[in-house]
């Protein structure tokens, strides 16, 4: 991971190491499959996944701070 610098990179890595996510349902994402409004840890992540089937995936805050400064640098539609 020290090797990658590019936030987005970075985020998705993260996203499939730390929290189980398959390629597939990483470029999928969107904003609306996370529980923002959440105010305990870890953050509930809404995804589908094989067979169109939903689940679930939480994550922590080393994967949340990946992902939040993602968004710092990307339009608001996309996680």
């Amino acid at each position: 991971m020290a090797v990658i610098t590019d936030p987005r990179d970075r985020a998705m890595f993260t996203l499939m190491v730390a929290a189980g996510l398959r390629v597939g349902e990483v470029v999928t994402l969107q904003r609306h499959n996370l529980d923002e409004n959440a105010t305990t840890e870890p953050v509930r992540l809404r995804v589908r996944g094989k067979g169109d089937k939903e689940r679930v995936a939480w994550l922590t805050p080393s994967v949340m701070y990946e992902v939040e400064a993602w968004w710092r640098e990307r339009p608001s539609e996309c996680i």
